[in-house]
Formats: C-alpha cells, structure tokens, sequence
C-alpha cells in the first residue's frame, strides 16, 4: 500500500546517491553497449527516416503516418542537439534507461518497504535482459515507460496531497505524451479516470470535474499530434551510417546488415 514519504529528507540521502549512481551506470552500459549503433527493426527503420526528413528539413509532414509523432520528434531534436542521428539516438535511448530506473525507485520507495528489499527489487528490474534489451534497441518502449511510470507518480501523488490545478495539468500533458508515444496509452486514461474518481480525495462532482479536464488535456495533445501527420508522406531511405550497412544476402538480392546482427531484407512487392 502506497503511504506518505517524502523522497528529499536528509536520512535518505545516501539511498538517493546510490539510486543515481546505478542510473548513471546504466546509461554508460548502454552507451558503451551501442559502439556501432542502435539494434534495428522494420518499425525502426521507419522511425529513423521520419526523424533524419524532420531534422534535415524541418518539415514536420515528414513524420511517419504510422506510428504516433511523438518519439521521432524526439529522434529529430536528438540528432539536431548531436549533430549525428545515430550518436543523438543512442544518447536518448542512454537517457530513458536513466530516467526510467529513478522513477522505478520512487515509485518503489513510496511503499515504504526496508531500503535492502527496494534496492533489491530495483536491482533485479534493470539486470532483466529484456529491459536492458528494449533500450539498447531504436524503439520507442523505453520512451513510453518513462512517461507511464512518471504519470503513475503524479497519480500517487494526486492520492496523497489532494488535487490541485498543477498536478492535474501534469497528468493530462504526461498521459497525452504516452499516447503521443504510443497508441496503447489510451489506458492511461482509464487509470487516471477511476483515481480521481475513487482515489483522490475530494467531492464527487470536483472529482467528475478533474477526470473529465484531464481526458480533455490529454486528447488535445493526442490530436495536436495526429494533425501534424494527417498527410502522407513518404519516407525518405536511411542513409549508411556506422550503424548499418548495405549487403547482399546469399540470394544475392539488397539487405541491411544491422548493427545488432539482426539481418533486414524488405519483401518483394
């Protein structure tokens, strides 16, 4: 059961060290993990596109109609910021591992459980292969966890202060971005909804009031994205970089060789 603690007091903050001192490792494991780029997918291949048309053009109808905007936005502000797509993304994805294990810790740190089980159970959740995997990976996952973890965080925290006009506008923008990440966010929305509902305390009628202003929130963002990909348009090729290679497979027809070992060969039309 989640209870009242407050992150910052001074007896904890050797706790605190230790949390930032693993998250910081964690990112230069996946920095140094990544030496000729980011493991490739299909989906990321398209991704990858999206962004490098943006940064290179500034043309935001670039973006992938496929796939929700957000996440290759983020691609394109980390290549312009890197002057490299492929060190910006890696330096991103280093990011998120970051950020998503020192949200971990104070999610578990508000349970309120001794420090060795919390550094436990946070130890056990960053060396599972899987999780180290999806960051080491140009996918959006890592992106999307961050903004589901911190809008679990909010939610807490709505439940022990009360609502207040800051918090729910944090909540409606961080829902928002998930979805803007990812389409399965929209479940976001159902957890929101029944917490404020049943979870925070205040009057029913404010309570209906505040669910119905964050769905509002967090739909706006979701269509402000989805207006800025309404046009198709097509994806330019990702061009050779120290992440990938042009080869030729046995058939001898044209594939990418990836820099995780994974081989892509598009499927005749």
């Amino acid at each position: 059961m989640l209870t009242n603690n407050n992150w910052s007091k001074p007896q904890f903050d050797f706790f605190r060290v230790g949390v930032l001192a693993f998250a910081i490792f964690l990112v230069w494991v996946i920095i140094i993990g990544t030496p000729w780029g980011l493991g490739l997918s299909p989906d990321a291949l398209v991704y990858a596109g999206g962004a490098r048309a943006v940064a290179e053009t500034g043309d935001f109808m670039q973006l992938p109609t496929k796939f929700p905007p957000l996440y290759p936005m983020l691609l394109a502000f980390a290549q312009l910021l890197a002057n490299d797509f492929y060190l910006g993304a890696r330096l991103l994805q280093a990011m998120f591992m970051g950020v998503n294990i020192i949200l971990i810790a104070m999610l578990l740190k508000k349970t309120e459980r001794p420090l060795v089980i919390i550094a436990a159970l946070l130890i056990l959740i960053a060396l599972q292969p899987s999780f180290i995997n999806v960051h080491l990976m140009l996918q959006s996952e890592p992106a999307f966890l961050s903004f589901v973890l911190l809008d679990l965080l909010i939610v807490e925290n709505l439940c022990r202060r009360g609502a207040s006009l800051g918090l729910l506008l944090l909540l409606g923008l961080t829902a928002g971005a998930a979805i803007m990440v990812r389409y399965a966010g929209m479940f976001l929305l159902a957890v929101n909804i029944i917490a404020l509902l049943f979870l925070v305390r205040s009057k029913r009628s404010v309570a209906i009031s505040n669910a119905v202003w964050v769905s509002v929130v967090a739909f706006i963002l979701y269509r402000f994205g989805r207006f800025s990909t309404l046009r198709e348009a097509e994806i330019p090729p990702v061009a050779c970089s120290s992440g990938i290679r042009l080869t030729n497979s046995t058939s001898n027809k044209r594939s990418l060789q990836l820099a995780s070992g994974f081989i892509f060969q598009p499927r005749p039309v």
